[in-house]
């Protein structure tokens, strides 16, 4: 199992093998199903925001959110990876993004990334939405294959 910690303004990942010290937090986010592998993948996923010398502490990021919020509300599937689909609302997106809603719809509307839910509530998946950059300029989106 594989855990997501807050810690003030820090997120930490773990999972139920782990040896570390599981005090210094104060509430578990969310958890989602998963060994050592998707734990690694994990790490390796939002490695960019990991905390330098603070173990498996990462900074808050607008992706590492999404993803846990994702788990929380429960729009996610496991497929066969185990890495699922995380769904955020379109402010979310936007803010991830950093773009407005209407380039959301039209990257959906030329087939860069997918819309999903109700045409009163869309949803993005978080996987297919550019994140900013390490600089926080604005990703591009590439069309889906």
């Amino acid at each position: 199992m594989i855990y997501y910690a807050r810690f003030c303004c820090r997120i930490a990942i773990g999972h139920t093998g782990d040896d570390a010290d599981d005090d210094g937090w104060d509430e578990i986010l969310a958890v989602e199903p998963g060994g050592a592998d998707t734990y690694a993948r994990r790490l390796a996923q939002f490695a960019p925001y990991r905390l330098p010398g603070a173990g498996a502490w990462f900074s808050y990021s607008p992706a590492l959110a999404a993803h846990v919020t994702g788990l929380r509300v429960g729009h996610h599937s496991t497929d066969g990876d185990g890495a699922g689909e995380r769904f955020v609302d379109t402010a979310a997106a936007c803010a991830y993004t950093g773009r407005a809603r209407q380039v959301l719809y039209r990257w959906a509307s030329e087939g860069r990334i997918t819309r999903y839910g109700s045409s009163g509530t869309a949803l993005w998946d978080v996987l297919e939405l550019p994140g900013r950059g390490r600089d926080g300029k604005p990703g591009a989106a590439t069309p889906l294959r």
